[in-house]
């Protein structure tokens, strides 16, 4: 029961430092003080990788028979309650967490802390972890500014897991530099993680793909080690096209509903009739597309020996 009871300070190790094997000698004033009379164990100056917890729990620890069809034998599910716990650097005003053991399997029914879930299992015998965390949170610092959410998960082998998620922030500011949206996706194991499809809209309306690695262990200057490519430019509301062998143009939204487009292109349109070759390999025109309905169009565009006017159906994925 009382090893029962420390699992749930297992689980915060292993999720901190991805090593369940945490020792308590490492530290001189490390301890847990346990009292079962009142329900409550006290961290005071212990310490979990490199990260300091203390803070008082109650706790309480049922047995109970086991729901599962095909199973039988008994469960123990225990309900944990903190206040004031402090985790690192930062205080947690509460936090909440309901525990349920099934033989060699934690499974963590909800771990509740302001603006933070944690759910997810954990089998003690094979040694794999899977955990599905969310949080969302306003990021201020002098870093990082802007609204925060946060949707990972971690699973594999409980020593050296993957991890996977994405971070998005809207309206915020990074070292300066303001962005309407910044969307992260990452993939990899802890601390250094992979960026994939990720990029980041500033608010004069430019596009940038960021490549690279992150470092979760200072999540305010999260995207310190990567590299932004440019997507889209934008210059006076207008979006600046070009792509490699293909098109150039200008491109303006002028509402929800109408967009203009004035361009050079060498392929041919899905959507105009057979052309002539010209000397240059190049076509210009403009064009004003009218949205009917999501993925719909209808689409008039002036070239240089004809006007078409169509209608456009794109299936959006």
């Amino acid at each position: 029961m009382k090893f029962f009871c420390l699992l749930f300070f297992l689980f915060v190790g292993t999720v901190s430092t991805s090593l369940p094997s945490w020792a308590l000698s490492e530290h001189e004033n490390n301890y847990i003080e346990v009292d079962f009379t009142k329900r409550e164990a006290h961290l005071k100056g212990f310490y979990l990788g490199n990260e300091k917890v203390e803070g008082l729990f109650s706790f309480d620890i049922k047995k109970q028979e086991s729901l599962i069809s095909g199973s039988r034998g008994h469960v123990f599910v225990c309900t944990i309650e903190g206040q004031n716990v402090l985790l690192g650097t930062k205080t947690l005003p509460w936090l909440k967490a309901k525990l349920i053991k099934r033989g060699s399997i934690i499974e963590i029914a909800y771990l509740y802390f302001p603006e933070f879930m944690v759910k997810g299992e954990i089998n003690l015998s094979k040694g794999h972890i899977v955990l599905n965390m969310e949080g969302g949170w306003q990021q201020n610092s002098p870093i990082l500014e802007g609204l925060t959410h946060l949707k990972a998960r971690i699973w594999g082998k409980l020593r050296n897991p993957l991890v996977s998620g994405t971070v998005t922030i809207e309206e915020g500011r990074y070292n300066g530099m303001e962005f309407r949206r910044l969307a992260l996706n990452f993939l990899g194991k802890h601390p250094l993680l992979n960026i994939t499809d990720s990029k980041v809209t500033l608010r004069d309306g430019n596009t940038y793909e960021m490549v690279g690695e992150i470092d979760l262990r200072n999540f305010e200057n999260l995207i310190a080690g990567a590299d932004f490519v440019s997507q889209k430019v934008s210059f006076g509301g207008w979006e600046i096209l070009s792509e490699e062998d293909k098109a150039a143009g200008l491109k303006k939204n002028v509402d929800e509903k109408f967009d203009i487009l004035f361009d050079t292109y060498s392929q041919e349109d899905e959507f105009s009739i057979e052309r002539e070759s010209y000397s240059n390999g190049l076509d210009t025109g403009a064009e004003v597309r009218y949205k009917v309905e999501k993925g719909q169009f209808i689409r008039l565009r002036m070239q240089e020996d004809r006007t078409i006017v169509g209608f456009e159906k794109r299936k959006e994925f």
